[in-house]
């Protein structure tokens, strides 16, 4: 698959001993038929952006989704490119680092939204939350499509 297709490219944050993972949690707000109900869990990702490569992306969506930036020098892993669904790939990258617990949870994009009891326009953003997983438990809860990178990623780390 190449980079010309439709890509989505997130980041992995992890940490070993033990083994956790930070995952967000997706608001719906980009469904076609919201509902208010929460989304799936997932790392942070986003479509490749025109002029961007897709590490640039991958760092641009993180910051976007949650409020953090990344240093692009950090020894970020690259997980390589992957069919995503029958439309996309996804191509991604690992980092050991965790947030702090205490860490303030920011998320810059999403849409308005119309709601007709209150009458109100409100801002609700694309993720709706973070947190930070056991290994087992991510894997569990992890969008399906992305169950794939937490196996990958654990075969590449038991090998070494």
């Amino acid at each position: 698959m190449n980079e010309e297709n439709k890509t989505t490219c997130g980041i992995l944050l992890y940490d070993l001993n033990p083994l956790r993972v930070f995952l967000v949690r997706e608001s719906g707000v980009y469904q076609t038929r919201y509902t208010g109900e929460p989304g799936n869990w997932g790392i942070p990702k986003g479509g490749l952006k025109k002029g961007k490569t897709p590490f640039e992306t991958a760092l641009c969506e993180f910051k976007e989704e949650t409020g953090i930036s990344l240093d692009s020098d950090s020894p970020f892993e690259d997980l390589g490119l992957h069919p995503y669904n029958k439309y996309k790939s996804i191509h991604a990258w690992a980092l050991r680092w965790l947030p702090p617990a205490k860490s303030r949870f920011v998320c810059s994009t999403g849409r308005k939204r119309f709601n007709p009891k209150t009458q109100e326009t409100q801002f609700i953003g694309e993720v709706m939350d973070w947190k930070i997983f056991p290994y087992e438990e991510a894997l569990a809860i992890i969008n399906y499509r992305q169950a794939f990178l937490l196996t990958q990623f654990m075969s590449v780390k038991e090998a070494h």
